[in-house]
């Protein structure tokens, strides 16, 4: 029901751990599945991936295969650890990095068991021996945080119960991914530990409700205007209308015919 960053996954297997499994992670409950790791005694053959894989800077976002937690032993009790940020380039710098940013969202976790773990048996096709094998999780655990891109210092319930982010900095959203409407006289930017980005308020002169950020003003632009008002910051008068000695945008009362 909400959007996470998360840290690490653990499972600690009752049976032999499997001989090949897939974590896989979506960011919202109609996208796609993607990978987030492979797990492999045989990652070249079964994956088309080399073992313990290398990641690229320019390639972040790519899962691995790692080939040393699916040896058999031990028998009962052993662990498949997956750490998110391990072997990324720019873990030092995640604050600033958007690519691993989107790399650790995950909402959903999916847990795929591709082939288990067996002493030899398959190949005496041995039926009855084979149908004794079995995987056991018997532990599970995800670790991580409530993504809220670093405007949030606590969760609270929506009216349905789902979790949301309690927003600060005059931000909104699930994640409080974007301004509140009258606040977007900057870009919205994630909070880091040395600078909060908070949004901030566009100058409407109070006739505006809510604004946009223009790229070509480099400021919030105001949107609808009231009381017969226009401008990027409702400073101005509508065509027709002049401000009175109060400030107000009144009607001009030309005649139509003979001006403009």
């Amino acid at each position: 029901d909400k959007a996470y960053e998360i840290t690490y996954i653990r499972l600690r297997f009752h049976s032999p751990r499997p001989e090949s499994m897939i974590i896989e992670k979506r960011t919202c409950e109609t996208c796609p599945w993607t990978k987030f790791q492979y797990y492999s005694k045989t990652c070249v053959e079964t994956f088309n991936l080399a073992a313990g894989g290398y990641v690229r800077p320019e390639n972040e976002r790519e899962a691995v295969c790692e080939s040393k937690m699916s040896k058999i032993t031990p028998i009962s009790g052993g662990d498949v650890i997956f750490s998110s940020l391990e072997g990324r380039p720019s873990k030092t710098n995640f604050e600033r990095s958007p690519v691993l940013q989107e790399w650790v969202t995950a909402t959903n976790i999916r847990i795929t068991l591709v082939r288990l773990n067996t002493f030899g048996d398959e190949i005496f096709r041995g039926t009855k021996v084979l149908q004794s094998y079995y995987y056991a999780v018997s532990d599970f655990a995800v670790g991580g945080r409530m993504k809220c891109n670093g405007h949030a210092k606590k969760a609270l319930q929506d009216a349905s119960g789902k979790p949301i982010c309690d927003c600060q900095h005059n931000t909104a959203g699930p994640d409080c991914e974007k301004c509140l409407p009258l606040y977007n006289d900057a870009p919205w930017s994630r909070a880091t530990s040395y600078h909060a980005e908070e949004c901030k308020k566009c100058d409407c002169n109070g006739l505006a409700d809510s604004c946009v950020y223009d790229d070509e003003l480099g400021h919030g632009r105001c949107v609808d205007c009231q009381d017969n008002s226009d401008g990027a910051k409702c400073e101005l008068c509508k065509k027709g209308f002049f401000k009175n000695e109060y400030g107000r945008c009144v009607p001009c009362g030309c005649n139509a015919d003979g001006s403009q």
